[in-house]
């Protein structure tokens, strides 16, 4: 079998067995590699690292072979740091991507490698675009959050996390180490700057995520925008307002609820939200502390009448 005399024939009289005609090289590419063993091809794919594609490129080179059309290469084939780039040269003048434009790989998505035979090769690398590409193309330099997918588990990282909003902070403008700034930022600048997968780590919550990657400022939830309207619907940020509420007015016990006036809730940027609320804030109190006596009647008469009687000391002074 050393002879390339020898590896033609046997070849030949596979394709035979297969119904391959000489001038049918196209029905190559159908071909398995268990079939290829089945019909006499094992000593072939032994001497070719188990890769048909690798056999009838170097006995049939009469012939122009693409790779991307061949059913599966062997996994060995893969291990070739030679065959990866060859693929991926390949793949790209298939997509569009001209040779050496490596800008052109950010628009190429994981499902377009996978339907042009890049299973086997993506699989290598935990379905990365970013990661084979570093490997392939170690010479550029690759930002993995401009790829239409971040590398797997790429969010789960709090340093990752970290880097993107600081980068997202300089390109929107923020003042260096000004967290309030972040108030005014919506989920949707969030998304249009690739942060999609990051806020999904945090079920698109913008104030859990910043408190996650930045523990020592304390953010206010409802100051975030749109934010307010969340809070009311959903538990555990209802649960999250309300302490956050009580420690920044002081209030050590249930009873002292009674004592706060709007205007304590308007210099924390709530007072209209506290106004459209008060009696939903008193059934939410009652599900809080449930052991406490409360009087619906004292609570919103106190409420206000704490706000007439402010009203009043500024009219008159």
């Amino acid at each position: 079998m050393a002879s390339k005399a020898a590896q033609k024939a046997l070849l030949d009289t596979v394709g035979s067995r297969l119904g391959i005609a000489p001038q049918e090289r196209e029905k190559w590419y159908k071909v398995s590699t268990q079939t290829f063993i089945d019909s006499g091809g094992l000593p072939l794919l032994q001497r070719y690292e188990r890769s048909i594609s690798a056999v009838l490129k170097s006995i049939y080179n009469d012939f122009e072979w693409d790779p991307l059309k061949f059913l599966r290469a062997s996994k060995s084939h893969w291990t070739s740091l030679e065959n990866q780039k060859q693929f991926i040269d390949d793949l790209g003048m298939k997509l569009g991507v001209e040779s050496g434009d490596m800008e052109g790989w950010y628009k190429i998505s994981s499902r377009m490698i996978l339907d042009n035979g890049g299973t086997a090769i993506m699989r290598r690398y935990n379905y990365s675009i970013s990661k084979l590409l570093s490997t392939v193309y170690p010479e550029y330099t690759w930002d993995p959050l401009r790829f239409s997918q971040a590398p797997r588990n790429y969010w789960a990282s709090l340093e990752n996390q970290r880097a993107f909003l600081e980068d997202l902070a300089k390109k929107i403008g923020l003042k260096e180490n000004d967290m309030s700034g972040w108030y005014k930022v919506t989920n949707k600048v969030v998304f249009d700057n690739g942060g999609h997968g990051l806020l999904d780590q945090y079920d698109g919550n913008l104030p859990r995520l910043l408190q996650a990657v930045y523990p020592d400022y304390s953010f206010d939830s409802w100051k975030f925008s749109r934010r307010i309207g969340k809070v009311t619907k959903d538990p555990k940020a209802l649960n999250d307002f309300l302490t956050q509420v009580e420690s920044r007015l002081g209030i050590k016990n249930p009873s002292e609820w009674y004592r706060i006036s709007p205007d304590q809730f308007a210099q924390m940027g709530l007072e209209r939200f506290f106004q459209s609320w008060r009696r939903g804030l008193f059934e939410s109190l009652k599900e809080r502390y449930p052991n406490e006596k409360w009087s619906e009647e004292t609570f919103l008469k106190r409420s206000q009448k704490k706000k007439t009687n402010s009203n009043t000391e500024k009219t008159g002074s």
